[in-house]
């Protein structure tokens, strides 16, 4: 995938690394369970830097026709994120 180490997905600015946690198959769907960590290196989507690291969870569901996907379903759970940022 683009050339990234095998497990490896790419995120916004900060984000030091994404691992894929889980893929389940079934039928025309393939759904990717991944975890998404990091230390921000500056302002993340409008919390400043403090130098705290987060921890979050993104999901994937594609469907897939033709051998090529026809349609993806994302979401990451950035409030989780944002809240560890700014915990005191």
């Amino acid at each position: 995938m683009l050339g990234l180490p095998a497990g490896r997905m790419l995120g916004p600015r900060g984000v030091d690394q994404g691992r894929r946690r889980e893929v389940l198959v079934a039928g025309d769907r393939v759904v990717v369970r991944g975890e998404v960590s990091g230390t921000p290196a500056g302002e993340l989507f409008g919390v400043p830097h403090t130098g705290k690291s987060f921890r979050i969870m993104a999901i994937d569901i594609q469907t897939i026709r033709d051998g090529k996907i026809a349609r993806t379903y994302h979401l990451e759970n950035w409030l989780s994120g944002l809240g560890q940022l700014r915990a005191k």
